[in-house]
C-alpha cells in the first residue's frame, strides 16, 4: 500500500459518503440529508481515496472544541492506518483552528477504536447508557496542550 492521502471534503464527495456509510454502518447509516446539514452549520469533513475509502466529520461543539460527529472507513480497508491519518488530520485543523481539543462519542463495544482514540491521548469522560439506540456510548475528549 503506498503513502495514505487525505484531502478536505468536496460537494463531489457526497455520493461517496453515502456509499461509505452504507458499507460500514449496514442498517444504521447516517441519512444524507444529515451530511447536508452538517455542511450547512459549519462543519468540516476529510476523505481517503476516490471513491471514499474513509472519512472523518467534525463540527464546532464551542468556541474551544470540535467534535468528531462521524468517523467511517469501508470494512476492506478497515485496519490499514486510514483512520489514524484522519485523526492525525482532525488535530491538525483543530490547533490550525486554534481550537483547545476534541470531543467524541465512541460505542462502548468499540474496542479498537476506543483504544485508537485513547493512543492519541482521548480519556473516558462520561459512560451514556443507550445513546446509541441499546447501545451505550463513551464521551472522549483531547485537550491540547
Amino acid at each position: 500500500m503506498g503513502k495514505i492521502v487525505c484531502r478536505r471534503f468536496q460537494a463531489r464527495d457526497l455520493a461517496d459518503i453515502i456509499k461509505l456509510e452504507a458499507a460500514c454502518f449496514g442498517d444504521d447509516p447516517w441519512p444524507p440529508e444529515e451530511f447536508k446539514k452538517l455542511l450547512a452549520r459549519g462543519a468540516s469533513a476529510f476523505v481517503i481515496g476516490k471513491p471514499a475509502r474513509a472519512a472523518l466529520w467534525l463540527r464546532p461543539r464551542s468556541r474551544h472544541y470540535f467534535e468528531v460527529v462521524n468517523v467511517a472507513t469501508s470494512p476492506k480497508w478497515q485496519r490499514k492506518g486510514y483512520a489514524k491519518k484522519l485523526l492525525v488530520k482532525a488535530i491538525s485543523f483543530a490547533k490550525e483552528q486554534k481550537k483547545h481539543g476534541l470531543a467524541l462519542h465512541v460505542h462502548v463495544s468499540n474496542t479498537a477504536a476506543v483504544r485508537l482514540y485513547e493512543s492519541f491521548g482521548f480519556k473516558k469522560v462520561r459512560r451514556y447508557v443507550r445513546y446509541y439506540g441499546r447501545k451505550d456510548a463513551w464521551r472522549m475528549r483531547v485537550r491540547f496542550q
